[in-house]
């Protein structure tokens, strides 16, 4: 009977080192998914940090842009408040040009018309 108790215990013994190994393993398994997480979350908020700075210096640059654009805009208005001072100078719609190209002369020469400009031609011959 000694030899049956004996195996019993070293059966147990074994299963419970078993059991601890296995654990140990699960363990490792969990702290190595943990750390990979981490690594990963560092590298997401570097990247978040990144798009940041790139979106906030290209904010800075769109605006220098946009008050280049606005001085100049000002600048052509200026100009143009003193070149169109013409009284009743009539300009053309590009519209009716493009939707009724068989008008077009007719319109331009009413336009011309209005606006005291001659047109007329000699054919040579």
């Amino acid at each position: 009977m000694p030899l049956i108790k004996s195996n019993s215990r070293s059966y147990r013994w074994l299963l419970s080192e078993l059991f601890v190994v296995v654990l140990g393993i699960l363990v490792a398994f969990q702290v190595d998914e943990w750390r990979s997480e981490r690594e990963l979350q560092e590298q997401e908020n570097a990247q978040l940090y990144a798009l940041h700075a790139d979106f906030t210096e290209n904010v800075k640059r769109l605006e220098g842009v946009i008050d280049r654009q606005e001085k100049e805009v000002k600048k052509q208005d200026t100009h143009v408040d003193y070149t169109m001072d013409v009284p009743n100078f009539a300009l053309p719609d590009l519209t009716v040009l493009q939707k009724a190209p068989d008008q077009q002369s007719a319109y331009l020469m009413s336009l011309a018309h209005h606006n005291d400009i001659n047109l007329s031609c000699t054919k040579s011959g």
